[in-house]
């Protein structure tokens, strides 16, 4: 006699991200050491984001500055070379 197949449950999606915990984090970060939060900034982002490479730059006037970078690709500075 032939068994029947047996039922295959479908994938249970993964745990949405704590997007208010993650802002509650960032938001509480120590804003007198820049470098620390857009570090975090960088990660929650690219992990959040699914992104390989993100940039915390500022606009001000006609000035744009790139102030991070966070990359699995090589980066390049115009005036200072790869870093």
């Amino acid at each position: 006699m032939v068994q029947p197949a047996p039922k295959l449950s479908a994938p249970q999606p993964a745990a949405p991200p704590d997007l208010d915990g993650e802002l509650d984090r960032l938001i509480r970060m120590d804003p007198d050491d820049p470098d620390a939060l857009y570090a975090a900034v960088l990660e929650c982002g690219g992990r959040l984001l699914g992104m390989a490479t993100g940039i915390v730059s500022e606009i001000q006037d006609d000035t744009y500055t790139v102030r991070a970078v966070r990359s699995a690709l090589v980066v390049y500075q115009i005036d200072q070379g790869a870093f």
